[in-house]
């Protein structure tokens, strides 16, 4: 679980400087819907942790989910 926190983490951090220092707005907004997700995501987990449990696979999932979250080919 260190490195999906450590994936889930680094790469959206990087993304967040360059969109803080830039000053493209689809940037900033792409960023902000991804840290948004990841907080309900972290928040339902400590509400519900045995979702953790009952789920198959479910870090595998989360990782699938913020890496289709944070790739260019997903901005909106």
């Amino acid at each position: 679980t260190f490195v999906i926190s450590v994936v889930l983490m680094a790469y959206p951090l990087m993304l967040s400087l360059e969109a803080v220092q830039g000053h493209d707005q689809t940037k900033d907004a792409h960023i902000l819907s991804y840290w948004s997700i990841l907080a309900i995501i972290q928040l339902t987990e400590a509400v519900f942790p045995f979702v953790r449990r009952v789920v198959p696979f479910y870090n595998l999932l989360k990782l699938a989910l913020a890496v289709y979250l944070y790739l260019p080919q997903t901005k909106v």
